[in-house]
């Protein structure tokens, strides 16, 4: 007998516990005056002479992103909240798949995720929205209201893309697993064709956005690339065995020193987590390296450091291939990071918020910290996951259920995390844990639907 009376309580009460759980988060993050690189991109946008090191659509954004009461970080950290808030209970209250136990945690650590101010974490908020709003297309027959989220949601993709285009073949992939009517073809090579010209259609138009951008706020060069070629050079530097390769990238590295020579201790201070190290005092002499980036405007420069990076990829393309694999080898974990806020003595000095407040964010902000700390959301465990989904499919109860699904989730992964080596400047985990989360959040749905649909 159906217990109607359950299920009423059941409809209001699961409802209600995400959103309070996602209240949780948003007082642990307010007011959220942390952004450093949000900041600093702002601050230069609104100088005289902006520049376009953070990319021209992230100028366009955040330096039009609204200012008033309580203050543009606040708001933005509130629009960030509420992208992601409504897209996951979307997608939990229709499609009602998870357990109420699974879903009240991953809507803490999502949340917890998407309300860091950074364009990543704002990548993923506009991602679940994307998918909130793909669920309503699919669960919808109105006329009206079908073609409309379906819009919205490749809008809000296609948005989301722009803020790191080089991943744009990877949402585009996303985008047509959500959205299979967009496979057009009879299956075979015509729709794998059509597959992969969309995907390289949606990527050129998101380049195109930015360039566009760039243009049309007239931003001066900063050649933000360079830090790609600057971390190419460095390694093939410190980590090639082919001397030829050693001297074409410390040739283009002298680009970044004021004297146009590289440091002899410059392996010394280099280390593959990101550039910054390329400049930090020598441990063993104690000596500083005259470190400085191509400043704006000095399009001589820029063209000599080119010019050596495409001679030492062209010259040494195997080379080139071993530096992107040890880069791979670092992404693939998501790096050393590593923190849990609630026993780092740092986070309770370096704040200016209240003690009690500042327990209380540690307590609540945990579970994403833990999981960031384990790497649940890291390329490798997703990709372990993606295996064990695909362990399942065959077998008999579970077999043509998962199959499809995991393609596209794996196409997905595997090119998101391909892309981010490809353009690496460093193996931070926020680089790649969009994807991972967004894989992990699609494989759960699926498997506690097959597991409740079969007890």
């Amino acid at each position: 007998m159906i217990d109607y009376k359950r299920i009423s309580s059941k409809k209001f009460l699961d409802p209600t516990a995400y959103v309070l759980s996602a209240l949780l988060v948003l007082l642990a993050r307010w007011p959220s005056h942390d952004s450093e690189d949000i900041k600093n991109l702002r601050k230069n946008f609104e100088s005289s002479s902006p520049n376009d090191f953070w990319g021209g659509f992230s100028a366009f954004f955040y330096g039009n992103f609204p200012d008033f009461y309580p203050g543009w970080e606040s708001l933005l950290l509130l629009f960030q909240w509420l992208s992601a808030t409504s897209g996951l209970l979307i997608i939990l209250l229709k499609i009602k798949r998870l357990s109420f136990h699974f879903a009240i945690i991953l809507v803490l650590v999502l949340v917890s995720m998407c309300t860091l101010i950074t364009r990543d974490a704002l990548m993923l908020s506009l991602l679940l929205l994307g998918l909130g709003f793909a669920v309503i297309y699919k669960d919808s027959n109105s006329a009206i209201r079908k073609p409309m989220f379906g819009f919205s949601s490749f809008f809000v993709f296609f948005i989301a893309s722009c803020f790191r285009p080089w991943v744009g073949i990877a949402v585009a992939f996303l985008f047509l697993m959500v959205f299979p009517s967009f496979r057009l073809g009879k299956a075979g090579s015509s729709r794998l064709f059509f597959i992969f010209g969309f995907s390289i259609l949606f990527f050129i138009s998101s380049v195109g956005v930015e360039i566009f951008t760039a243009k049309a706020l007239s931003l001066e060069k900063s050649y933000p690339e360079q830090q790609v070629m600057m971390m190419d050079l460095a390694a093939s530097a410190c980590w090639s065995t082919n001397q030829s390769m050693v001297s074409k990238s410390k040739e283009g590295l002298g680009n970044f020193y004021l004297d146009g020579v590289v440091p002899s201790y410059f392996c010394n201070t280099f280390r593959p987590t990101n550039w910054v190290h390329l400049f930090h005092p020598d441990m063993i002499s104690g000596n500083q390296p005259g470190f400085r980036l191509i400043p704006v405007g000095d399009t001589d420069s820029y063209e000599k450091l080119r010019a050596s990076w495409f001679d030492s990829v062209l010259s040494h393309p195997v080379d080139y291939v071993q530096v992107k694999l040890m880069y791979a080898s670092q992404t693939l974990i998501g790096g050393d990071s590593r923190r849990i806020r609630m026993f780092d003595s740092s986070y309770y000095s370096d704040s200016y918020k209240s003690q009690s407040h500042l327990v209380y964010s540690g307590l609540i902000l945990a579970l994403s910290d833990l999981s960031v700390s384990l790497h649940i959301f890291s390329p490798f465990f997703s990709l372990l996951f993606l295996g064990f989904v695909l362990f399942l499919s065959r077998r008999k109860k579970y077999f043509s259920y998962f199959p499809q699904s995991t393609v596209w989730l794996s196409a997905f992964l595997v090119t998101w995390f391909a892309c981010t080596v490809i353009a690496y400047i460093g193996d931070t985990a926020r680089f790649t844990y969009t994807s991972g989360a967004i894989v992990i959040l699609i494989l759960l749905s699926q498997c506690e639907s097959r597991m409740n649909s079969d007890s």
